[in-house]
Parts: C-alpha cells; sequence; structure tokens
C-alpha cells in the first residue's frame, strides 16, 4: 500500500503528507494501487547496466549543470519494524568504519568519473542513521566531498537524524560541516503506538535535539511523523501532530504507513489486527492536515501546481554514493 504526496506551505512552514487514504476513500484505500515512493521500481532494474555504462553516464554529466549528492549510509542501532528500508542493524562500530572507508573510495572514484569541479546544489545524507558516523569521520566525509566538487554558498546540505540516538557533539560537527537542513524521525509520541513499532522515543529526546540543531545554527528543520501504525487512533495521531508543531518545525512530511510483510520480514512482527483499517486511516490523515493547517501550515504537494522549487528539484541530475542508492544520470535516447 502506498500513498500520493501532498504538502502545505506557509512563509517558511511547510508540510509534506501522504494522503492517500483522504483522496481515494475508504472504498479503494486498501487496495495495491501503484505509487511513486519507489521509482523506477525494481523490476526495471537490470544487471546489463555495469560500471562501464555507469562511468559513461557519470562523464554525461553536463559540467556547468548543478547536481544533488546523495550519500547512504545504512546503519541503525535497532530495527523499526514500520521500517520500509534495508537497513543493516549494528551494535558495534567497525562495520561503521569500514564501510565508511569504501565509501570514501567510491567517492573518489565517481568524482573521477564526472566532469571536474561538478557544481553541487545540494547534499542528501540519508539511512538509515547517517548520525551515526563518529562527528570526526563525518566531517571528513565533508571535507572529501568538498574537495572532490565544487560547493556553492547556497549549497543545501541535509542529513536525516534519529534523536534517540543524537549527540551535541554530532550537533556540532553538523554545524562545523556546514550542514543547514535536517530531518528528524520522530513517527508517533504515543507510547502505546511507540511499543507495537519497537522505537520507543521521548518527547524531551527529541525537543533536546531540535535545540541542539538550533544552537548550531540549523534552522530548516523537518520532523518525519506516520499515520496508519499499529494501535494509532485519530487523537493520538492529532496529539502528536500538535506536539510536533509546538517545536516549531520548518517542515513536516506526514506518511500512510505501509504494510508489506511480504518483502519486509520485520513487518510481521507487527500485528495485521492493530492496523487501522481503510476508513480509520482517512480519518487520522484528515485529522492531521487540519491540525497543521489550524497551526499555520499550508498544503502543497504533487498533485498542487509544482512551484520553481519542486520543479528543479524533481528535475534535476543526481549522483549517489554508498549502499542501495538510486540516480538520476543523462542517458543516451532510445532509438
Amino acid at each position: 500500500m502506498t500513498d500520493t504526496a501532498l504538502c502545505y506551505t506557509l512563509c517558511v512552514k511547510i508540510i509534506n503528507i501522504r494522503m492517500r487514504d483522504a483522496m481515494l476513500g475508504t472504498k479503494h484505500s486498501e487496495a495495491p494501487v501503484p505509487g511513486y515512493f519507489n521509482y523506477p521500481t525494481a523490476p526495471q532494474f537490470s544487471a546489463a547496466i555495469g560500471a562501464e555504462t555507469y562511468g559513461e553516464w557519470l562523464g554525461g554529466l553536463p559540467a556547468n549543470d548543478s547536481v544533488s549528492l546523495y550519500i547512504h549510509i545504512p546503519f541503525c542501532r535497532s530495527m523499526c519494524w514500520y521500517c520500509g528500508c534495508p537497513p543493516t542493524i549494528t551494535r558495534r562500530d567497525a562495520p561503521i568504519q569500514n564501510y565508511v572507508a569504501a565509501l570514501r573510495d567510491e567517492i573518489r572514484l565517481v568524482s573521477e568519473l564526472t566532469p571536474q569541479a561538478l557544481p553541487v546544489s545540494d547534499v542528501h545524507f540519508g539511512g538509515g542513521t547517517p548520525t551515526l558516523l563518529e562527528p570526526k569521520e563525518f566531517l571528513a566525509l565533508m571535507e572529501l566531498l568538498r574537495r572532490r566538487f565544487a560547493f556553492r554558498q547556497k549549497t543545501a546540505i541535509a542529513v536525516e537524524i534519529d534523536p534517540r540516538t543524537f549527540t551535541t557533539e554530532m550537533a556540532e560537527a553538523l554545524g562545523a560541516a556546514g550542514v543547514n537542513r535536517a530531518s528528524l524521525g520522530v513517527q508517533s509520541f504515543d507510547p502505546f503506538v511507540q511499543k507495537a513499532i519497537n522505537r520507543v522515543q521521548s518527547v524531551e529526546q527529541t525537543a533536546i535535539a531540535v535545540e541542539n540543531l538550533r544552537q548550531q545554527g540549523i534552522s530548516r528543520i523537518n520532523i518525519d511523523l506516520i499515520y496508519g501504525l499499529p494501535n494509532q487512533t485519530m487523537q493520538s495521531c492529532v496529539q502528536t501532530a500538535t506536539v510536533a508543531v509546538a517545536m516549531r518545525p520548518q517542515r513536516l512530511a506526514v506518511f500512510g504507513y505501509a504494510h508489506a510483510p511480504s518483502s519486509n520480514k520485520h513487518q510481521r512482527l507487527i500485528e495485521k489486527a492493530a492496523l487501522p483499517d481503510g476508513a480509520a486511516r482517512a480519518e487520522q490523515a484528515e485529522a492531521v492536515a487540519e491540525t497543521l493547517v489550524s497551526a499555520g501550515y499550508r498544503q502543497i504537494g504533487s498533485t498542487t501546481s509544482p512551484c520553481r522549487t519542486t520543479s528543479s528539484h524533481w528535475l534535476r541530475k543526481a549522483v549517489a554514493c554508498g549502499a542501495t542508492p538510486k540516480v538520476t544520470l543523462p542517458t543516451p535516447a532510445k532509438p
């Protein structure tokens, strides 16, 4: 089950909300309709595209056009049962250090295949949990990226953060590295829901993370929320949204939980009977939207007229390094 992306904005306040249930209604809300969260879909990928072809595509990037950089850090300390990503769970630092060493080699190789001094419009560190890196490791990665690519004064640098493991030292490293955007995973503040998804996270942990970021001059903060989770109610969704709004994030991203235990085996740990049905999901999505609009957020998204910012973001070429990333590169036209 997937959702359609929408957003809200007012001045610097934005919410990105995926509201498939509210849009389709209860009749079709549980049908396996297509979505575009992961596109192209897996069947479109082929082993026929090897290193040589990839290198040719990298070399075909226009030298004067800016690109997006995506750096993937796949590690987490524990498995969140709702997660639709393929994280690597580890309690040890050695696997992370080994991965970072290989990642640095990949960044060097990729940069040698792209045009020299390729301009970068934005950098995104995703995962997993990028902030599981040691502060010195993150600083070294950023230093390498700045040497290998041409950063601009307005280059956006965004990092995904798990408030449960986010330290003051890491916040200082992000500030020193020039990070100017951060996305915090929350999903729900309801303890009953948190226990059902194996992600226990206090309001205080999140508030401290937000404050530490702001102390480092990182004010463009996004908070991720999810509706449709096990044991979740409309009231708990509204309460979570209200608490999140009180932290004054610039953006909120709200997603409908996609239960796909056949492809995400850890989701089998979630009791299907505890999941809200289509009607309840629609109510939750609508209630969250109303709460955020009342708080001064305005909805924008893929179903509205695209603005310059969203259009350039969707159409820009992207280069990615690390495990399981997807990129957008110039490819030869089909005959």
